[in-house]
Formats: structure tokens, C-alpha cells, sequence
């Protein structure tokens, strides 16, 4: 079977155009979702445990699939474990061929990914080091918790909702992209809070 996946970040924005090239390109099953890549997204979470062998899930663009280049190649590798295909229109790679460019692209996305995530620790460790001399570090601050506002405040909100439901944590770390660490502390904190 044909899936289009169709996703845009907010309720204000239009779908239409990402159906029409879905439509176009032949997808038997189009599922739609109006939800910031942040959030969990209950729809793709569905559609990717719909999936089976030979399926093809076909988008716009492999930005609409995750919230970070991370999650993205997540969810490339679970749809390679199912042995399903990935399509995206934009960039036109199609993992269901012997396709050298397909396998560059999601090679140089995984090594960016890889990347980033390097530069990232580096340039904290960096930052902490010159704090640490300067003797204005303090730790970090917590992000997330019942007390946080804005964006902050609605994932932790998400990832204690999942708690709730009994999610795995590596299962809330897929749909959050907050690290394990993170979701522990939070799922340590709602246990004292209840003894």
C-alpha cells in the first residue's frame, strides 16, 4: 500500500498543496496532521505501526517525518527494519531502489546528524569550562517542569501525560526527542511527589 503523509506545524496552515502532490503521485491512503514537529504526532505515530512489509510511506520532504535530523533517521531506520519504502517528493529519494543518491543522501544526513550532535556537546563543554574559571557556573537550569512557561511548559506537560499512560520512556523519547535522562528525572519527580 501507498501512504502519504502530509503534515504542517500549526491549525492556521494549509495542507493542500502537500495532498495535491500526494494525490498526484498515486498514495492509496493520505493521513494529514496539523501538529508542530515538536509534539507528538498521534496520527504518524499510527501510520508508522500500520505499516508492513513492502508498504511505502510517501511526503513532501523529510522534514515533515521528525523534529530533528535525529529523529528522522529513526524513523528511515524503523521503516528499513519493516522492510517498507520511504518517498520523498522534494528531495527524491526512494530507499525502495538500489538507489546510490538515496543512500548519499540519507548517508550525508546521518553524518550531519552526527555531526551537529558532536558540536552541540563540544561548544557546551566549552561553555562550561570558560563558566567554571570565571566562577559564574551554576549548573543547569531544568527546562522542563510543572513550574516552566511557553514551549517548555506544553512538552513537559506531553511527556508526563505519557508517563501517565505508562509509555516507555524510550517510546517518550521518540515522540518528545527529549533525552532519557530528562524524562527520568521528570518520572522520578512525579514519584515523590506522590509518596
Amino acid at each position: 500500500m501507498i501512504f502519504g503523509y502530509a503534515r504542517v506545524s500549526s491549525s492556521e496552515q494549509n495542507l493542500d498543496r502537500q495532498i495535491n502532490e500526494l494525490d498526484a503521485y498515486g498514495c492509496e491512503d493520505i493521513v494529514v496532521e496539523k501538529e508542530s514537529g515538536v509534539m507528538a504526532r498521534p496520527e504518524f505515530e499510527k501510520l508508522l505501526q500500520q505499516i508492513r512489509k513492502k508498504d511505502v510511506v510517501v511526503c513532501h520532504d523529510l522534514t515533515r517525518f521528525g523534529r530533528s535530523q535525529i529523529h528522522i533517521l529513526q524513523v528511515i531506520q524503523e521503516l528499513r527494519e519493516k522492510k517498507a519504502g520511504l518517498v520523498t517528493l522534494k528531495e527524491r529519494i526512494d530507499t525502495r531502489e538500489d538507489n546510490p543518491y538515496s543512500d548519499l543522501i540519507v548517508s550525508i544526513f546521518s553524518a550531519t546528524a552526527e555531526f551537529e550532535r558532536k558540536m552541540i556537546k563540544e561548544r557546551q563543554r566549552e561553555g562550561i569550562e570558560i563558566a567554571k574559571k570565571n566562577g559564574t557556573y551554576k549548573g543547569g537550569k531544568k527546562r522542563y517542569h510543572a513550574g516552566a512557561k511557553g514551549k517548555d511548559k506544553v512538552i513537559y506537560d506531553e511527556v508526563v501525560r505519557l508517563l501517565y499512560q505508562k509509555e516507555s520512556v524510550m517510546n517518550i523519547h521518540r515522540k518528545t526527542d527529549l533525552s532519557r535522562n530528562t524524562i527520568y528525572s521528570i518520572k522520578n519527580e512525579l514519584k515523590e511527589k506522590c509518596v
